[in-house]
């Protein structure tokens, strides 16, 4: 994992991501036990960390469960939206992501690599497993970075403006 990381840092190219999904986040956002119960809106965060050349920095992708759910459709939606949000193409992409066959490995996540290099957007994407529990993820780093602040902001949104700036 590492060495590709350092590749896409070096070679211009090559672009190297990372995505999980965050733990699930109750909305509103409430300190109450009892209102916390009665509340059915959760919030879901799909957090992707990119890496080429001189570009080193996590993206959130966050929606409502009435607006989607967190299944593999949304995964790949998510991607393609922040593959378009971030005017990312050309070259390779190398994906790293858990084993999760309900979001990450699964058809879907290979239909959209497919889709992506038949439209010419990459000439090759590569998608990766980590050994579980043998590898190290910024982007779990950065998403647990989250949680402590969630104390000192109003919103999920504020919460997010302060971790990516």
């Amino acid at each position: 994992m590492s060495d590709d990381k350092k590749m896409a840092k070096a070679v211009t190219d090559v672009h190297y991501v990372t995505f999980d999904m965050q733990k699930t986040l109750p909305l509103p956002k409430l300190s109450t036990s009892s209102v916390f119960l009665l509340r059915h809106i959760w919030l879901y965060n799909l957090g992707v960390h990119y890496v080429s050349g001189s570009v080193d920095k996590p993206f959130f992708h966050i929606w409502t469960k009435m607006e989607a759910m967190c299944g593999c459709e949304e995964v790949c939606s998510a991607l393609l939206v922040f593959l378009n949000v971030a005017n990312i193409s050309g070259g390779s992409l190398v994906a790293w992501s858990d084993s999760c066959c309900g979001q990450n490995k699964n058809f879907y996540v290979m239909s959209l690599w497919q889709y992506l290099i038949k439209k010419g957007r990459f000439d090759r994407i590569d998608h990766k497993f980590p050994v579980p529990g043998h590898s190290y993820w910024i982007l779990t780093e950065i998403l647990l970075t989250l949680r402590p602040k969630f104390g000192n902001t109003r919103t999920y949104t504020q919460l997010i403006l302060i971790t990516t700036s």
